[in-house]
């Protein structure tokens, strides 16, 4: 039914403590990937990075209208941006006064592109057909195309704005508002196209 259906998607979607802890140390993963320029810490960076259950909670709670529900999975979103963003910045200050053309994955990643956005709407889809399928089991692998769309631009920001790097930050910045943007509308049409309609004039509103 409708409410089983919602009730298994909200405990899915409920960020848990421990999730914070693993955050941290994705985080400085991505700090780590940003000074040596590596691919692999990158990877390895998202990889470790908890599922990202704060972005499903922003698409189903904009989805049926709950603003409780938003601003709960907001803050959960909020605290990984910030810590992959002060690890950013910690990173920028340690390379702070280096030639930009030595960070070419900051470069990319911090520009909106047309293969990014493909990656993302893919993960945003898959992430919470995944979900509903088997809502006892978090798709993490999958979740980490979400991952890599949104906590490591936000590393960039912070990186870019520390660093000295020209126009980086801000870019980055714009970057991350178009993906988080761009992954909640995924979302609530998935869930909409799954069965889960808007409740109320306050989920079309949203």
């Amino acid at each position: 039914s409708r409410v089983q259906f919602l009730d298994q998607l909200t405990r899915q979607a409920t960020p848990a403590l421990t999730d914070a802890v693993v955050m941290l140390i994705s985080a400085i993963m991505a700090g780590i990937a940003l000074v040596t320029d590596s691919p692999a810490f990158f990877i390895f960076a998202i990889l470790m990075a908890p599922f990202m259950s704060p972005m499903v909670g922003l698409a189903l709670g904009t989805l049926v209208g709950s603003w409780r529900f938003i601003l709960q999975s907001l803050v959960g979103l909020l605290v990984s941006l910030l810590l992959f963003f002060g690890c950013g910045a910690i990173a920028g200050w340690i390379v702070d006064g280096a030639s930009p053309s030595q960070f070419f994955m900051a470069h990319h990643l911090a520009f909106v592109s047309v293969a990014d956005l493909l990656l993302l709407t893919f993960g945003a889809i898959f992430t919470i057909q995944r979900l509903a399928k088997t809502p006892e089991q978090k798709p993490r692998l999958i979740s980490a195309a979400l991952a890599y769309e949104l906590l490591l631009p936000a590393a960039v920001a912070g990186f870019g704005f520390t660093s000295g790097i020209e126009g980086l930050g801000s870019s980055a910045l714009i970057t991350l508002l178009v993906h988080v943007s761009w992954a909640i509308l995924i979302g609530a049409i998935t869930l909409a196209v799954l069965g889960l309609r808007p409740n109320g004039w306050e989920g079309y509103a949203m």
